[in-house]
C-alpha cells in the first residue's frame, strides 16, 4: 500500500552504536519523513538498510539547526548505510548530509534503479560525497540507473563524477 513513515531519528532502516537497522517496503507510493540519523543511515560502528522496491515515493530529511540530517543512504564513525530505491519516480529531500553520503569514516550508497528522480538539497555534503576526517577517507556513493534526474548540485543527469573528498 501507499505508507507513511515518520520519525525524529534513528529510523527507517538506520542504526547506531553496534546495531543493524533494516526497513523492507515491497510496493506503493511512500512517504519517509525524518529529522536525523534515517532512511538508511548508521553511526558508530552500525549498519542501516532501507529497501524499497516499487512506487513514487519521497523521502524527506529535514535536519535541524544543529545537526545536518544524515541519511539517504549516509555513515557516520566506521558504519554502512544504504539506501536503496528499486523504480518508481522519486523525490529525496535533505539538508545536507544526505544521498548517498560518508563521513568520518563511513560508507554512504544511495543506490537509484529506475525512474525519472530529483535529489534536492541545501549546503554541506549532498549526493555521492565524502570527508576525510581523523587521517582517514570516508566514501560516499550514489548510483542512479535509469531515468531522467536533477540534481540540486553540479552533478548532472548520465554522467560519471568523482570528487576529490572520496565522492562517486
Amino acid at each position: 500500500g501507499n505508507d507513511r513513515y515518520v520519525v525524529e531519528m534513528h529510523g527507517q532502516g538506520a542504526s547506531c552504536w553496534y546495531g543493524l537497522g533494516m526497513l523492507l517496503d515491497r510496493a506503493g507510493d511512500d512517504q519517509y519523513r525524518a529529522v536525523f540519523n534515517a532512511q538508511g543511515s548508521a553511526v558508530h560502528i552500525s549498519a542501516g538498510l532501507l529497501l524499497d522496491e516499487a512506487g513514487n515515493d519521497r523521502y524527506t530529511l529535514a535536519g535541524d539547526n544543529d545537526r545536518e540530517g544524515r541519511g539517504q543512504g549516509a555513515a557516520h564513525d566506521w558504519a554502512v548505510g544504504i539506501l536503496a530505491d528499486r523504480g518508481g519516480n522519486d523525490l529525496y529531500r535533505a539538508r545536507a548530509g544526505a544521498q548517498g553520503v560518508g563521513c568520518t569514516t563511513g560508507l554512504g550508497i544511495l543506490l537509484e534503479r529506475a525512474g525519472d528522480d530529483r535529489y534536492e538539497g541545501e549546503t554541506g555534503h549532498l549526493q555521492g560525497a565524502g570527508r576525510r576526517d581523523r587521517e582517514l577517507p570516508s566514501l560516499g556513493i550514489l548510483v542512479d540507473t535509469g531515468g531522467t534526474d536533477r540534481y540540486s548540485t553540479d552533478r548532472h543527469d548520465g554522467a560519471v563524477w568523482v570528487t576529490s573528498d572520496r565522492g562517486v
